[in-house]
């Protein structure tokens, strides 16, 4: 179901005397900027006068866009609740999208505030429409929110319906604004568990790298330890031979005296 809420709009010579107004406005306001850019001495007073009256008239026409021109679209589907902007007839531009199980209470604007003091709400409403403001307060983003709207009676209904059956599902266990918050810890203590098994991934590798270090030295040990094997081998060959030489050499001399 969809629901446009506007102001009324404004009778032909109310239109007029609005734009007699504007133009009244607009021409004073650069009349005295001109005359405060001349009292100050500046050269470029009638480009500061022409500056000042864009700005000041950009400022009027956006407020009379808001307060004339734009509408809000409520649309009801399924469990999805959007609102909309709709600009002079142009295609509804989204401003706010609930999932209606997410509605933990609906009332008027006091009401709600006085349950949720903490809550700033924002305002979806067109102050001279005529329907009545209702304020409903919802989970999002792990924080409770409020808005304010003007619902006709089919769609207060409905968004009462949803507070209900909201109301009954957290009668039986958690609320919608806890589950969230579980699943905020939840996911919190994943990405913790993640970062642990991702430094810990880190420290093997470390150990790895430092065990094939321990390795290398422990085989350059034991080589050294084989050449120091071999050198003391070939040392004590080496010392035989000169021993049986000097020996060989005692008793020839020996003999021939």
């Amino acid at each position: 179901m969809r629901q446009r809420v506007s102001n009324p709009r404004l009778n032909w010579w109310q239109g007029i005397l609005l734009i007699v107004g504007i133009v009244a406005i607009l021409t004073v306001f650069q009349f005295i900027a001109a005359v405060v850019s001349l009292m100050i001495g500046g050269d470029n007073a009638f480009a500061v006068a022409s500056l000042a009256f864009w700005i000041f008239g950009g400022v009027i026409a956006l407020y009379l866009l808001r307060a004339f021109i734009m509408e809000y679209e409520y649309t009801l589907e399924g469990i999805t609740f959007r609102i909309s902007r709709i600009y002079s007839g142009l295609r509804p531009r989204e401003a706010l999208t609930i999932v209606t199980r997410s509605i933990e209470a609906v009332g008027t604007p006091e009401e709600i505030e006085g349950k949720y003091p903490g809550a700033h709400p924002m305002v979806y409403t067109r102050s001279r429409s005529g329907l009545e403001v209702v304020a409903v307060a919802y989970c999002a983003d792990d924080k409770l929110k409020v808005i304010h709207i003007q619902p006709d009676d089919e769609l207060r209904e409905k968004l009462r319906l949803s507070n209900e059956e909201f109301c009954q599902k957290s009668g039986q266990g958690m609320t919608v604004l806890q589950i969230t918050m579980f699943k905020g810890y939840h996911q919190s203590l994943s990405q913790q568990i993640k970062e642990l098994e991702k430094s810990i991934e880190q420290m093997e590798v470390k150990v790895q790298k430092q065990l094939k270090v321990v390795v290398a030295a422990t085989q350059e040990v034991s080589s050294l330890e084989k050449l120091e094997e071999k050198q003391l081998e070939e040392y004590k060959f080496m010392a035989a031979k000169e021993e049986e030489q000097f020996i060989s050499e005692y008793v020839m001399n020996s003999t021939y005296k």
